[in-house]
């Protein structure tokens, strides 16, 4: 009996040996740092929108914008924003579009400050613009600026004496407003510093200013100075028969004079019709006139029209 065979072995005892759990030794190392991945790269930046480059604006574009304009100020920031662009410099066009857009909306501190502004520009400025001017100052209760444009600023920036034309304009104006104060020293100013003597226009605006007035002795002088040519003869009966078609009485000794002065001058059938317009307001020449009418008229072989003459005579008397 072999030693093996007495080891008794009990019977909860398996005989084949019981396996162990198997560890890793790597569990028991320290586990090795994780470096998280780098993050993907930002995109780029969306590129800057291209900035619109602003117009430059014209002189055509400026009138243009600053007529188009209701409110006065935004047409003076217009004005101003143009000139603030390199190269750009304002002419006649911008400041005339400016000058009557201030006026007309009656801003007259911002005109008289554009007025001094365009003394100091050295472009050269024309006279229809202040021509312009004149009635509106004057409709806005502002004559004496409207005189100063034709003394001093027609001048100074027209550079040149006023014309005829901007003596009739002002001074029409003025009488429309009633100024026959104003109207007359500006007469007188005209002749006196700037040798300006008036032309048919001019008189017939005297006419107007005299009858207005009730001056009718002065309105019919104004036609006695100018019949004392014989150019002037034509454009002094002119001013008669407007007188006459508008029923003012004519002055008697002008009317004699100019009857006469159209004899002098050959215009007989011009006299007569004159007579006759006379007649009919109640005028009567003088015998004087009578008799020159009456041998002007044989003195051109017209005796039909003498005898009728010479008959009118004799009712009259």
């Amino acid at each position: 009996m072999s030693r093996q065979n007495l080891i008794k072995v009990p019977n909860n005892v398996t005989s084949s040996p019981s396996p162990t759990k198997w560890i890793s030794p790597l569990q028991y190392l320290k586990p090795a740092s994780i470096v998280p991945p780098a993050p993907p790269p930002l995109p780029p930046p969306p590129p800057e929108p291209e900035r619109r480059r602003s117009r430059f604006i014209s002189h055509a574009d400026a009138v243009r914008l600053i007529n188009r304009q209701t409110d006065p100020q935004q047409a003076l920031d217009l004005f101003n924003a143009a000139a603030a662009q390199p190269g750009f410099a304002h002419n006649h066009a911008t400041y005339s579009a400016l000058l009557l857009k201030l006026a007309r909306h009656r801003r007259f501190p911002a005109l008289d400050a554009l007025l001094r502004r365009m003394s100091l520009e050295p472009c050269l400025f024309h006279e229809a613009v202040f021509l312009r001017l004149m009635p509106l100052l004057c409709r806005a209760s502002l004559p004496d600026k409207a005189v100063h444009l034709f003394r001093s600023a027609i001048p100074l920036l027209v550079r040149r004496n006023p014309s005829l034309k901007a003596l009739a304009t002002c001074l029409d104006a003025l009488v429309e407003t009633r100024r026959f104060d104003l109207a007359q020293d500006l007469l007188s100013d005209a002749r006196a510093h700037f040798s300006i003597e008036p032309n048919t226009c001019v008189c017939n605006i005297l006419v107007k200013h005299h009858c207005m007035s009730r001056d009718l002795d002065s309105a019919f002088r104004v036609l006695e100075e100018m019949r004392a040519s014989e150019g002037d003869m034509e454009k002094a009966i002119g001013l008669l028969g407007l007188m006459l078609g508008r029923g003012f009485r004519p002055h008697f000794v002008t009317s004699n004079k100019l009857l006469l002065g159209l004899c002098e001058v050959g215009r007989v059938a011009d006299a007569t019709v004159a007579l006759y317009g006379l007649a009919e307001m109640g005028f009567m020449p003088e015998s004087e006139t009578w008799f020159q009418l009456v041998d002007s008229v044989c003195r051109v072989r017209k005796l039909k029209r003498a005898f009728d003459l010479f008959d009118d005579l004799l009712v009259a008397e």
